[in-house]
């Protein structure tokens, strides 16, 4: 008699993306939901307020991958999220940013950011990396001058929407851009860029 080999074939579904209110979870509920890349615990917090991200030094900037507190959940098919971000002042530096982030690895991304520029100005765009090489295009980058900002990201297929609103109900299209991501997760971070040690 010929022998039966048996071949058992193990197939996982990743979960939706969740939606997530910073301002009513628990610990233990951010824990569930979110990962944290490169955490530094003590530079974030949980309260009633939201989750909030003290700016370190840090950027993910070609072969500069040193943001942290990159909180993180999987976001496969096609969805479109948004996120409310409050500072405690418009962002002055270059390269201080808050980012909400489409993130396959520190080489792989899109982001809609919320930055200061050398001129001092504050400005939102669409930017992104492949391979390691990062593209921005400034032309369609806006001048924002606020401490409340609503930032959108927007997914189908492998195209990503950006825009952003400074009131949470009208929202500006930035630009799309076509960027073949791998294993999707959504990202919110801050950091003050490369430029600074402390």
């Amino acid at each position: 008699t010929k022998g039966e080999n048996t071949l058992t074939y193990t197939i996982s579904f990743a979960p939706a993306i969740q939606s997530f209110d910073f301002t009513t979870a628990t610990e233990e509920e951010l824990k569930n939901a979110w990962a944290v890349l490169r955490e530094n615990a003590d530079a974030w917090t949980l309260d009633e307020n939201g989750l909030t991200i003290s700016m370190e030094p840090g950027d993910n900037w070609q072969a500069v991958n040193t943001a942290k507190n990159m909180f993180y959940q999987a976001a496969p098919g096609d969805w479109e999220v948004e996120t409310e971000i409050v500072l405690e002042r418009v962002p002055s530096e270059s390269y201080q940013q808050v980012v909400l982030m489409a993130y396959s690895d520190d080489d792989n991304y899109v982001k809609v950011v919320y930055q200061g520029t050398s001129g001092g100005r504050a400005n939102v765009g669409l930017k992104y990396e492949t391979g390691g090489t990062f593209s921005d295009n400034p032309n369609i980058s806006q001048n924002v001058d606020t401490t409340s900002i609503w930032l959108r990201l927007k997914k189908t297929g492998n195209s990503y929407t950006g825009a952003y609103s400074t009131d949470g109900e009208t929202f500006h299209e930035l630009d799309t851009q076509a960027v073949n991501l791998r294993n999707v997760k959504v990202v919110v971070t801050a950091n003050k860029g490369s430029n600074y040690s402390t």
